[in-house]
């Protein structure tokens, strides 16, 4: 019961998860979206759904122990150039960068940071990665929720499958409790019928 309650939470998390993904893909044709986010110990992280798909920087970039746990949204024209210059900084030479299917990765150092060892990472994730991703899991517990009503309705075991038609109390294959076919209302009238003809 536990691990159902489970599953289920961690499904409407990805499906909300989803629904933003296809909002932000939708909105970065015409808005770059921006989440600074700092570190308790007052380092810089960021956050992006720019067109392609969401951008994530880590980084022990200081921004002061007075911004930990502060976090800051903005919305920038895709074309502003100082939001372009950056992007380009972060995945260009000397930093190491890997590239495939849409997916970016690049590693370094700021150079005007140099003397405080100031590092990144950056990584590019497009948005079809991450609808697959949020868009699945979703339809989980939909199956298992659609063969548990085909079981039931073709008179099979919710839990294993096993034609219980002629059984009653427990599924003899699995022992898992049979529910009633019929109200003891309904299993009245059909007896006081039968008896009648």
């Amino acid at each position: 019961m536990m691990a159902r309650r489970i599953s289920l939470y961690l499904s409407l998390l990805s499906a909300a998860l989803f629904i933003a993904t296809l909002t932000f893909w939708y909105r970065s044709r015409h808005h770059v979206d921006i989440a600074t986010i700092y570190t308790p110990a007052g380092n810089y992280q960021g956050i992006a759904a720019q067109h392609g798909g969401v951008l994530l920087l880590f980084s022990n970039i200081p921004g002061g122990k007075e911004s930990a746990w502060q976090v800051h949204g903005a919305s920038a024209d895709p074309e502003d150039q100082q939001l372009i210059d950056f992007r380009d900084f972060l995945f260009a030479p000397p930093a190491r960068k890997y590239s495939v299917l849409d997916f970016r990765l690049a590693n370094g150092t700021v150079p005007f940071m140099a003397q405080l060892n100031a590092r990144y990472m950056a990584v590019a994730l497009p948005y079809w990665f991450l609808t697959i991703v949020f868009g699945v899991p979703p339809l989980v517990p939909l199956k298992a929720a659609w063969r548990r009503l085909r079981r039931r309705r073709g008179g099979l075991c919710v839990a294993c499958g096993y034609d219980i038609r002629a059984s009653s109390g427990r599924c003899p294959e699995c022992g898992a409790a049979i529910p009633e076919r019929a109200t003891p209302s309904r299993a009245i009238s059909a007896g006081g019928r039968e008896g009648e003809t």
